[in-house]
């Protein structure tokens, strides 16, 4: 009997993840129907987490990736404390030169940690994501931060900003792409045909001015 499309695509991904060494698969499952994927079980950090996503993203023919892996620490470890991550937050972050931290507030209790506070512009709060994720110890991140401009742009230029990005680069099909803005939230639908067209939509939108919140429900379609 030959293998199924769905046999494939979950061979492939299974392959795809035990070739980045960033990664630890032995706990890792992998589902799959229709180019849907749901990736389940035990990775080690935060950053395998998104590598695990990001890989399955990556094997042709998966259109949408559920990413429903837990972070569990590896046997025998000894994880920093509560008040070590936190501080290793909040030196990375007023290290950071691209990132005005001066309104954030850094909160961690049992690994998981919390941000509240407001920062000047969406792109930040992204990156000071990124930056909470990544940090060693953390299992889990809350951000309550929020966007305060000290001009506000008004929804159509924003609209107007995010397209132009996309007609300027041979990367996206921009008539392909659905972009809805309301008071400054930014919302993507629409098909893009791989999942670099995609992070390069969402990226567009998170450093246009003006932006701040985003919603992503771009799809991959082969």
């Amino acid at each position: 009997m030959m293998p199924t499309t769905n046999e494939i695509t979950k061979q492939t991904i299974i392959d795809q993840l035990i070739w980045d060494p960033g990664i630890n698969a032995n706990d890792m499952y992998v589902k799959v129907k229709d180019g849907e994927v749901e990736l389940t079980g035990k990775v080690h950090n935060y950053s395998a987490k998104m590598a695990a996503e990001r890989n399955a993203y990556q094997v042709y023919g998966v259109n949408v990736v559920f990413n429903n892996l837990q972070i569990a620490f590896p046997a025998g470890s000894t994880p920093p404390g509560d008040s070590e991550i936190k501080k290793t937050v909040e030196n990375h972050l007023e290290w950071n030169n691209e990132i005005n931290a001066a309104g954030i507030a850094v909160d961690c209790k049992n690994h998981v940690l919390t941000l509240s506070g407001t920062v000047g512009s969406y792109w930040e709060n992204y990156l000071i994501t990124i930056i909470a994720k990544t940090t060693r110890g953390v299992l889990e991140v809350v951000n309550s931060i929020s966007v305060k401009m000290d001009k506000e742009i008004i929804d159509e230029l924003i609209l107007k900003e995010i397209k132009a990005a996309f007609k300027r680069t041979h990367l996206i099909k921009e008539e392909n792409i659905s972009v809805e803005v309301n008071d400054g939230h930014v919302h993507l639908s629409g098909k893009v045909s791989n999942f670099f067209e995609k992070l390069q939509a969402l990226n567009m939108a998170i450093y246009t001015n003006g932006v701040k919140d985003l919603s992503d429900d771009l799809k991959i379609w082969v």
